[in-house]
């Protein structure tokens, strides 16, 4: 983003290079940053020595399927929730086309997601058996009894992420309401995250 990215990357005591093939911008930009993924194709040849390829962008998932190099590769796309469904906005409608398109070119894809809600979007589709449903996790092993978090005074949530309606943030305001009405108004709803919420 803006030229900027990560150093090498430590992990037990080796350090891994971050290979950096496309600069994404926030302002004055004329290609949509989503599209810049298909820029990707011209580097195949550097993503022929990998066993799995694991692509976080529809773009960038349809550009690796289409190298020649990643024939022998494990293709996976991770796709954050099915809420592009129901959002019309311009933006959205030119990254939907990639999206749907990545499932059925990519091996299979994560789907951050309900089951139920997954369920019902792949039901008869070709590309049912190659979504894979994953919950956005909770992390209960602070507790030896985690039922008994709910009871305590004073919870505090935080919702971290961009705030825009595809992520719908109203949805968390009103869970919290409903949470702080039977549990009196010793809780918090902390926001990080910047963008247009309505």
């Amino acid at each position: 983003v803006e030229k900027n990215y990560p150093a090498p990357l430590q992990i037990g005591g080796r350090s891994y290079p971050v290979h950096v093939f496309a600069n994404v911008k926030k302002k004055r930009r004329i290609i949509p940053n989503y599209w810049k993924g298909l820029a990707l194709a011209k580097f195949w040849k550097e993503f022929q020595k990998y066993d799995i390829i694991y692509l976080h962008t529809g773009s960038c998932a349809v550009a690796a399927a289409l190298w020649p190099g990643t024939r022998t590769s494990l293709l996976v796309y991770h796709q954050h929730g099915l809420q592009y469904l129901d959002d019309y906005s311009l933006k959205t409608l030119l990254q939907r086309p990639f999206m749907h398109l990545a499932q059925c070119m990519t091996d299979f894809s994560f789907v951050v997601t309900g089951k139920e809600e997954l369920r019902a979007y792949a039901s008869g589709k070709r590309i049912e058996k190659k979504l894979v449903q994953i919950g956005s996790p909770i992390e209960c092993h602070a507790s030896d009894e985690p039922e008994k978090l709910i009871e305590r005074t004073g919870n505090t949530f935080i919702y971290v992420g961009r705030l825009s309606p595809v992520k719908r943030v109203s949805m968390v305001v009103e869970a919290f309401c409903a949470f702080s009405q039977k549990r009196g108004n010793k809780v918090r709803l902390l926001f990080v995250g910047d963008g247009g919420a309505t």
